[in-house]
């Protein structure tokens, strides 16, 4: 019955880091209590960015992957915590060295019998541009070797139809089947991605001018 709310917090001065807070609901009125600081460090060195958090209803156990950003690179970095969020294990890096300041959006997930998977987006050195994911099989003590789930065209400078960002860099979503039936422990990812623009022919077939009829 514990619900759990995950954010990024900033004293607006000298550190930023990432904040925790539970709730429950008495009847019909939600219960928050206090919260609790998961990681923080100085502005100057160290930002966090894009929590994402899961919580295993089965153990309590909580798993939480963000985005850590040095003054060289960026990285996707994992923590648990087995005891309701009160302490954390320490941070582990996810994201491979070579990935270094090309990636973004992790997001983790539980399945059925307690395996940890964390998927996120890696920017590709060439033209196409990957999803990855790694699974824990110990409750996220450890993790297997990463594995590209997808290439993708992501289209760095627009994004998909309706996202306001103009730089919309595409991002996974996750689902684990915790189910008894057939498809029990089955994963889905779900992203956006443009088509292969690279292999477009634009500017081979003349131009063509848009108009609207702003009156009706």
């Amino acid at each position: 019955g514990d619900f759990w709310f995950c954010a990024l917090v900033d004293d607006n001065s000298t550190r930023n880091g990432i904040a925790l807070v539970k709730a429950r609901f008495a009847a019909d009125t939600v219960q928050w209590s206090t919260p609790a600081l998961v990681r923080s460090g100085n502005n100057s060195s160290v930002l966090f960015d894009k929590p994402w958090l899961a919580a295993d209803s089965l153990s309590g156990r909580l798993y939480l992957s963000y985005t850590v950003f040095s003054v060289v690179a960026d990285t996707i970095v994992f923590q648990r915590s087995s005891v309701g969020g009160t302490t954390w294990d320490n941070p582990q890096r996810l994201s491979s060295s070579a990935e270094a300041g090309y990636v973004q959006g992790s997001r983790p997930a539980v399945g059925p019998g307690g395996e940890v998977y964390v998927a996120w987006y890696s920017i590709g050195f060439v033209d196409v541009d990957y999803m990855k994911i790694r699974k824990s099989t110990d409750q996220g003590a450890t993790f297997n070797a990463a594995v590209n789930m997808a290439s993708v065209y992501s289209n760095f400078g627009s994004g998909a139809p309706g996202f306001n960002r103009g730089t919309g860099i595409t991002y996974p979503s996750i689902a684990v089947d915790r189910s008894t039936g057939t498809h029990r422990s089955r994963i889905y990812m779900a992203w956006n991605e443009s088509i292969d623009f690279y292999d477009a022919a634009l500017g081979t077939t003349g131009s063509v001018s848009e108009t609207e009829a702003n009156g009706s």
